[in-house]
């Protein structure tokens, strides 16, 4: 038993002998340890009451054999046949179910709530402990029984026989359970922190979870990292073991943080310490809008998805007000959320963003500023309300555009309303009475989907998806002159990376561009007819291995919250890599061992990047450079 307490100084408090054969696996339950053996079917129980002293009990015989996992409710331990009842924890006693003929389908690997689930995730109600009832009977997949745990929402397998590790989600936006097999990874443990997966398998891997997971970083013994056999999550550190040692270790990773929703998002909002996400049509046709904690960035928190009221609901392009969001819903129109407890969202009201209330509304996308919303509907143009006081809207403007308008950006005194085909700049001076000034036109034979645009100055930044981005002079926004296009395509040593542009901000002197299957890229925009890439992030490796896609972003700080379609919502940190950073060889935002090889190899093939003093030469003093470099961080 060692005390954690301080993870700097751990504490051996004492080593106790175990009678009997090998044991595999341990569970608390108050003042009592109950030790899983290998084969026999029993458990050792312990008295730990003194984690200084503790001492043998007894042995109490189980069904349980192989080694297979206990889960524990506050009651019961739950077999095939009967339940143990822990209630006395020191002497457990064996319970019959109520039904004589009732058997649970398989093992159970989890315990959450008042609902037991199996090997292979079938899901039980044990409000009544002795009366289980089956919730739902899972199609497809399983865990192995043997090793899996909770660690809510994720059931964790490890599978030390064929080298396959399952992940059973817990879908909270729909109370369902999805299988996910990762493989041919072959690690012997692991643990999730909003949605990258820490492995140990001799190092320790992070990845971030998806249908095929992206590998984040990459430690061994050449970090000081042991011969990681089990890994846990101890607060922000990470406890890991091997057969002798046990190390409590800081990963920092990039992605930070994230979490799956009940759809693909694209669009984001941030409201205090909560993102709201929602769907569009752009990776598959499931729809949701769902309400994120992210108090704590590192470990977002799904708390709620919305109820449109209709089961065929079509949310897309979001906007808040105060506690209110605002939700553009393509079938019924534009819908008023109350987030004052965002775990209980309230739907307020539903406007008819139609031009005949007898038509049905084709709403897509909205803005808000002050007391205004602005709203794009498929068939109607731009329609412009004022917010009362009770966050009611008043219609206040329209200008009709004989085109599928899509999405909408503000931009100072103008709107830019994009079809798939078109951007429209807007003047909106007076909301009541906006104006169409130009039309911006789609790039020829290419698909000419324009998503948002950033002003800086008369310098007008479009997003125009497979063809990059583009700079235009809008000092005269009746006649926007086209400066620059750039494909935006990156290439790193993780690989050559296609732009899909969908979001764009300039600050400062640097633009953040997000590139769909692409990944994320930041650039040097000192001169922004001569963009420097500082660093990417790639949604996968190579692009297009998942479903992961970098669309709508916000930033907030020093840290990027973003639509991430299958991935839900990722966050990335900024820290220390917005600016130019020379030891980040492989452009992933993190100084790790990664960059340390890529310089060894650089320098050993004789590239010219791993000439640190830009003498012309490669020797030691490029060595000494690349160490200065990588010890001072990035800028």
């Amino acid at each position: 038993i060692i005390d954690l307490s301080d993870p700097a100084a751990p504490q051996l408090l004492s080593r106790t002998p175990i009678p009997g054969d090998e044991c595999k696996g341990i569970s608390i339950n108050a003042d009592a340890a109950y030790l899983i053996h290998d084969s026999s079917e029993r458990l050792t129980i312990f008295n730990v009451a003194d984690k200084t002293d503790p001492w043998f009990v007894r042995y109490f015989l189980t069904e349980m054999n192989d080694a297979q996992h206990v889960s524990l409710s506050p009651t019961h331990i739950f077999q095939r046949f009967s339940a143990i009842n822990i209630s006395r924890p020191l002497a457990p006693g064996i319970d019959l179910y109520n039904d004589p003929g009732f058997e649970f389908d398989s093992n159970i690997v989890a315990v959450h709530d008042n609902t037991a689930i199996t090997a292979s995730l079938e899901q039980y109600d044990i409000t009544d402990p002795l009366n289980p009832i089956l919730l739902e009977t899972h199609p497809f997949g399983g865990v192995d029984d043997r090793h899996a745990r909770l660690e809510y929402p994720y059931i964790i397998s490890p599978s030390t026989s064929d080298g396959i590790v399952s992940f059973a989600t817990i879908n909270q936006a729909v109370d369902q359970i999805t299988s996910l097999a990762v493989q041919p990874l072959g690690f012997t443990d692991a643990t999730v922190r909003g949605d990258l997966v820490f492995v140990a398998n001799g190092s320790i891997d992070v990845y971030a979870a998806s249908d095929s997971p992206l590998l984040v970083a990459s430690l061994g013994k050449d970090q000081g990292v042991i011969n990681a056999r089990l890994i846990r999550k101890l607060d922000d550190h990470f406890v890991a073991v091997s057969p002798d040692r046990l190390a409590i270790y800081d990963i920092p990773t990039n992605p930070i943080g994230g979490t799956h929703a009940g759809s693909n998002p694209s669009y984001i909002e941030l409201m205090d310490d909560i993102a709201i996400i929602s769907s569009s049509p752009l990776i598959d046709f499931i729809y949701s809008t769902d309400i994120i904690d992210v108090s704590n960035p590192i470990e977002p928190r799904w708390i709620a998805q919305l109820d449109f009221m209709n089961q065929n609901a079509r949310p897309q392009g979001i906007a808040t007000y105060e506690n209110h969001v605002f939700v553009a819903e393509r079938t019924t129109g534009l819908h008023d959320f109350d987030l004052s407890d965002p775990e209980n969202p309230v739907l307020n009201a539903i406007y008819n963003t139609a031009a005949d209330p007898k038509d049905s509304p084709r709403a897509r996308d909205l803005k808000i500023r002050n007391n205004t919303a602005y709203v794009v509907d498929n068939a109607n143009g731009l329609l412009i309300y004022q917010i009362q006081n009770d966050a009611t809207l008043v219609p206040i403007g329209n200008l009709p555009i004989d085109d599928s308008c899509q999405h909408i950006t503000l931009l100072d005194n103008l709107a830019f309303v994009c079809s798939s085909s078109n951007a429209y700049l807007i003047q909106i001076d007076d909301p009541a009475n906006p104006q169409l000034l130009s039309v911006i036109e789609g790039i020829a034979n290419t698909t000419p989907r324009m998503t948002t645009a950033h002003r800086d100055g008369d310098l007008l930044y479009t997003a125009d998806y497979e063809a990059g981005y583009r700079i235009f002079d809008i000092s005269d926004p009746t006649d926007p002159i086209e400066l620059a296009h750039f494909d935006a395509d990156v290439t790193t040593p993780q690989g050559d990376f296609l732009a899909y542009a969908f979001d764009i901000l300039v600050e400062e002197n640097i633009l953040y561009l997000t590139m769909s299957s692409g990944g994320f890229a930041i650039y040097d925009n000192t001169n922004p007819f001569d963009p420097t890439l500082i660093t990417h992030i790639p949604a996968a490796v190579p692009q297009g291995g998942n479903n992961t896609r970098y669309r709508q972003f916000v930033k907030r700080g020093n840290q990027i919250y973003m639509a991430a379609g299958a991935a839900g919502l990722r966050i990335l940190s900024l820290d220390g890599c917005a600016g130019p950073c020379p030891a980040d060889l492989n452009n992933d935002t993190v100084l790790n061992f990664f960059d340390v090889s890529a310089f060894i190899v650089a320098f050993t093939n004789e590239e010219p990047r791993a000439d640190f003093n830009s003498d012309g030469e490669l020797n030691f003093f490029d060595v000494s450079e690349f160490i200065v470099a990588f010890s001072n961080g990035c800028l």
